[in-house]
């Protein structure tokens, strides 16, 4: 039981991952899941989009590529007549360089003013449509509207059809609000403009990861390391999407080859030993996570991962430790599994309590998850379990046809009700139960309980 969820768990925070993978930062800024910041090897490649950006995220350029603005937009503005109206593409140009530098010091408001002013001067100007389109797109402060906009991409690549950066973008955008069928054709398009871009083949593996097409997902992503073998960003797609597929030793040889380009990357080291625990190879699973919490010893996930492995293992009083920790500091992971928050965190010490038969505490923690939203039918079955053994059967009842509502298939379910409809002398739901379990059962202790308990049923 324990074990089936450490699987789903696991399972559905890759798959999370995945499904919001288009808000990774591109390799220019990082190779790591999500929000993690890491420092970038010298030996990455420039990326197409400058300053690159993540989908959701502000812009943040390399510190390597931040110059001081010399010339304020202002500066720029009045040193054209207000009464002059003709284009000006090279006081254009002159500001979009202006923006970039803004834009690099992470001084949106100065950036956008510049753009603004240089598509004033130049609406011809496919580059400062894609440098505002980039604002818009990352999430900063003078974002407008409450999402991404393809306005300004759609209006560089009108201007210029060959300006393959702005069909990245567009790629992108594509991607982030859920069309990544769009999202293939425009960042196929742009392929047959720059075969040989990386990036490009590296944000259409997310756009086929989008739709599940983990096949061509892989292909691509495979293109894009035969490219630039340095990619650590498309290491940690691969290693992800093998993970998914229960590839496990897939999964460790990327995770280790991400992490010879990221040797201080936290989250590598707690997705590999992860992995490493699915393949039964404990120790080193072990020593991943030693060396991520030695590297960031209050990275709540750590303790999180770690725990669950010692749940399934059955170190129950460890997995509690672990858990304790996190309550203690918080769930202040910077990566995406903040999504889990303590409801999960909560749920997995409830099992550990239910195991070491301390009821009255395992109720406490159900209640906690139950009360967080998670709505996993495994909180549900566990305070019934509670319940049950503490001799409240109506409250257990009523737990158990939750979880069965919200999982008709979870199997020891069936088992649990029909002994708690026995408590009640609800003989022949019981018999259903037993019945059903035994269809779908597959613990062979808990089936010849139920047999037995059936054939009593029927007997008396």
């Amino acid at each position: 039981m324990g074990k089936q969820t450490l699987y789903f768990l696991t399972a559905m925070a890759i798959l999370l991952l995945l499904v919001c993978s288009c808000n990774r930062v591109n390799e220019s800024e990082t190779a790591v899941p999500e929000t993690a910041v890491v420092e970038e090897p010298s030996s990455t490649p420039e990326p197409t989009i400058s300053p690159t950006t993540d989908p959701t995220s502000t812009p943040e350029p390399s510190p390597t590529t931040m110059p001081t603005a010399t010339v304020t937009v202002i500066q720029l503005a009045t040193s054209t007549p207000e009464s002059e109206t003709q284009a000006d593409p090279e006081q254009s140009a002159e500001l979009v360089e202006q923006g970039d530098k803004f834009l690099a010091q992470q001084d949106y408001e100065s950036a956008l003013e510049a753009y603004n002013l240089a598509i004033e001067l130049d609406p011809e100007n496919a580059i400062a449509y894609n440098q505002r389109g980039q604002i818009h797109f990352g999430g900063s402060p003078v974002s407008l509207g409450s999402g991404p906009t393809l306005a300004d991409f759609n209006k560089a690549i009108e201007l210029d059809p060959e300006y393959v950066e702005a069909r990245i973008n567009r790629g992108r955008v594509l991607i982030s609000i859920g069309r990544a069928e769009d999202a293939v054709e425009e960042l196929s398009l742009a392929l047959t403009l720059d075969s040989g871009n990386a990036e490009i083949f590296y944000y259409r593996a997310l756009a086929y990861e989008s739709l599940d097409d983990f096949e061509n997902a892989i292909n691509d992503l495979d293109q894009a390391i035969s490219l630039e073998n340095s990619f650590f960003a498309a290491y940690n797609e691969r290693a992800d999407i093998h993970f998914v597929l229960g590839n496990y030793e897939e999964a460790v040889l990327d995770y280790s080859r991400l992490l010879s380009l990221l040797p201080n990357f936290t989250d590598g080291y707690i997705s590999r030993g992860v992995a490493s625990f699915q393949l039964g190879n404990i120790d080193d699973a072990l020593r991943d996570f030693d060396t991520a919490i030695q590297l960031d010893p209050l990275n709540s996930r750590i303790y999180f991962e770690r725990g669950q492995m010692y749940y399934a293992l059955g170190n129950y009083h460890q997995a509690i430790d672990d858990f304790n920790f996190i309550e203690s500091i918080g769930f202040n992971s910077t990566s995406h599994y903040i999504i889990w928050g303590w409801g999960y965190s909560e749920l997995f010490r409830g099992l550990a309590y239910l195991e070491l038969e301390e009821y009255h505490l395992a109720l406490v923690d159900f209640d906690r998850a139950v009360e967080s939203g998670i709505n996993d039918s495994e909180a549900y079955w566990g305070r019934g379990d509670a319940y049950f053994n503490l001799g409240d059967f109506e409250a257990a009842l009523e737990d158990f046809n939750v979880a069965l509502q919200l999982d008709g298939n979870y199997e020891i379910v069936y088992f649990s009700r029909g002994l708690t409809h026995e408590q009640l002398e609800q003989f022949a739901e019981a018999i259903a139960d037993y019945e059903h379990y035994l269809e779908i059962g597959t613990d062979a202790d808990l089936r010849n309980e139920a047999e037995r308990r059936l054939q009593e049923l029927r007997d008396s």
